[in-house]
C-alpha cells in the first residue's frame, strides 16, 4: 500500500483530534497523484477527499496498489505492507499529540519537490520507496 501523510517539523500529524494543517494546493496535488487509483481515507478525511473510499478500517482493507491518506492513525503496525510513502512537510512547527511513527530506514528517498502552498509559503513533497 502507498501512504500519503502531511507532517509538521517534528512529525506531528494531529492535535486534539484535529488535523495539524490543511492547504488546498496540497489537496489538489494529492488528487492529481491519486487520479485513476483507489484512494482510501478515514471518515474524518472525507471532507478533504469526497471522491475517496472512506471507512474506519481503510488501512486494513487497502490492497497493494491502493493509496491511503493518513492524518489520524499510527502506522507502525502496517510497516510490512507499505511499499511507498509520499510525505508532505509543512516546514513549520505546530502543536501535535499524534506523530508519524514509521521508521524510514526500510525506505529511500526517490523524489523531492518544493512548491508554494495556499496557506504555507513552502511545502516539501518527498517520495520514499521501499529499498
Amino acid at each position: 500500500m502507498i501512504i500519503i501523510a502531511a507532517v509538521e517539523d517534528r512529525g506531528g500529524m494531529e492535535f486534539h483530534h484535529r488535523r495539524v494543517s490543511r492547504d488546498r494546493i496540497l489537496t489538489e496535488k494529492v488528487r492529481k497523484i491519486t487520479t485513476g487509483k483507489i484512494l482510501r481515507v478515514d471518515p474524518c478525511s472525507k471532507d478533504l477527499f469526497p471522491e475517496a473510499e472512506a471507512g474506519a478500517d481503510f488501512l486494513d482493507v487497502a490492497e497493494k496498489d491502493d493509496i491511503c491518506f493518513v492524518e489520524n492513525r499510527p502506522l507502525k503496525t502496517y510497516l510490512g505492507r507499505i511499499t511507498k510513502i509520499i510525505l508532505f512537510r509543512w516546514n513549520r512547527r505546530y502543536p501535535a499529540d499524534l506523530y508519524f511513527d514509521l521508521p524510514m530506514e526500510p525506505f529511500q528517498t526517490t523524489y523531492i519537490e518544493e512548491f508554494p502552498g495556499y496557506s504555507h509559503k513552502k511545502i516539501t513533497m518527498e517520495i520514499w520507496e521501499r529499498r
